[in-house]
């Protein structure tokens, strides 16, 4: 996966262009074959929404969402 890419997986799924949405998938699909990367992603738009929204119970639940996850990085967050 080339460097410059990196960058998408740091801004909110809703700052991203149309064009940097599909280039996101198509990294998903090609480099993530056991879906670590997507779970990584999905957490942490539900968990920035819940910061915005100031929900401690939707926190508490990603939390614990993190613990279930087979992949030991996600586990520690």
């Amino acid at each position: 996966m080339e460097t410059g890419y990196r960058r998408l997986f740091f801004y909110r799924e809703k700052n991203l262009s149309p064009i940097s949405k599909l280039r996101l998938n198509q990294i998903f699909r090609e480099f993530d074959y056991l879906g670590f990367m997507a779970e990584a992603w999905i957490l942490k738009e539900d968990f920035m929404e819940a910061m915005d929204d100031l929900n401690i119970t939707e926190i508490d639940r990603i939390m614990a969402d993190c613990l279930t996850s087979e992949h030991y990085r996600i586990k520690q967050f």
